[in-house]
Order: C-alpha cells, then structure tokens, then sequence
C-alpha cells in the first residue's frame, strides 16, 4: 500500500492551519464507529458551506461535486481528508460506497 505525502502532490495546506471547526472532529468520530457510511452522510454533521469554504472551493462547484463526488479532484479529497482527521483512502472509500444519481438503473 503507498502513503500518500502531502508534499509530493504539492497541496498548499496553509488554510489548515487556521482554527478548524469543531463538527470535524465528530464527523471522524462518527466515520471511526461506522456511523457514517457514506460520502453524502458528512453534511448531515457539518453544513456543505463550511466545508466547501474549508477547503478553498466555490460552493456551487463543491455542491455540483457532491451530487456525484466520484468527480472530486484527489487534491481536494486529501484536503477534505485532512480537514476531518481521517485517511485519504477512507473518503475514497465512503465515495466508492455511495450511491450516484447519475449511475443507471440495470
């Protein structure tokens, strides 16, 4: 398995460091006891804006992404991943678990 640097994708985490919003440490405390099963289930916790600000993004475009996040860039999952203290591959992992709207009916 390959960790994955920080600074080997080259992400400016500057925004990190500023005073982090209280809610993503239960969202990793609801992903860790599997309370959280899936990617759209964050927003429940934490409002898409705040989220959306955290991570340097447009809301428009990050609400667009988390309609369908298989979309998400992987520079701003290792950024939502660290926001909530959590390993990158476990937000991959709630986003290959969620469902889609844009997957087709078999």
């Amino acid at each position: 398995m390959t960790v994955l640097k920080i600074n080997e994708i080259g992400l400016n985490l500057g925004t990190l460091a500023m005073v982090q919003d209280k809610r993503y440490s239960t969202v990793k405390y609801l992903i860790d006891s599997g309370y959280i099963t899936s990617f759209s289930q964050i927003f429940e916790s934490i409002p898409m804006s705040v989220v959306a600000n955290d991570t340097g993004s447009n809301y428009v475009r990050f609400k667009r992404l988390a309609e369908n996040p298989t979309r998400f860039r992987l520079k701003d999952l290792v950024i939502l991943a660290n926001l909530i203290g959590i390993p990158e591959m476990k937000i991959i992992s709630l986003i290959m678990g969620s469902p889609s709207k844009n997957k087709r009916k078999k």
